[in-house]
């Protein structure tokens, strides 16, 4: 059987309402509404981004179905691994989905607004992808693209959290 979706719980939704107060003010103080639907699939991943699994995803909600009802962005959140995460762990994956909304404003900074006055919204790529082939670092090794990002992704990660790594721990 397929991906079969179903409704988050009361806590999985009351996360959400203190994720988006603690940490993503400029959503909430435009308005923007978001709903969670849980992905559940026995055969595969139940959630993929770009074909690759994935813990969540964010989308924003078009036009036409904001129209008809739709809140204005979906998170998709693979339930099986949403289950497996600590509450810290849930606030910080939705945080990052959140994190790729980002509000359109004019230049004197106001919310821009569509044809049904919703806020107007924007994805937020990634600050840095990490595109990675396991096979191509088994065939060239150091040579590998996929060395100098990861390295360059663990001395991000070093600055960031003060040195403190597993790679350094």
């Amino acid at each position: 059987m397929g991906t079969t979706f179903s409704d988050p719980t009361n806590l999985t939704l009351d996360r959400l309402e203190k994720t988006l107060d603690r940490y993503h003010l400029d959503l909430r103080q435009a308005g923007v509404e978001v709903n969670i639907v849980m992905c559940n699939n026995d055969s595969g991943p139940a959630v993929k981004v770009h074909g690759v699994p994935a813990l969540a995803s964010i989308k924003i909600n078009s036009l036409l179905d904001r129209k008809e009802g739709k809140k204005d962005a979906t998170i998709k959140l693979d339930e099986d691994a949403w289950d497996l995460l600590n509450g810290e762990e849930q606030t910080a994956l939705l945080s990052h989905e959140l994190r790729h909304l980002r509000v359109l404003k004019d230049d004197a900074g106001v919310v821009k607004r569509d044809d049904i006055d919703r806020p107007r919204l924007k994805m937020r790529p990634h600050d840095q992808e990490a595109g990675l082939f396991y096979d191509n670092v088994s065939t060239h090794g150091e040579a590998a693209p996929e060395v100098a990002v990861y390295r360059q992704i663990v001395e991000k990660m070093g600055e960031l959290l003060g040195g403190k790594t597993k790679e350094t721990a």
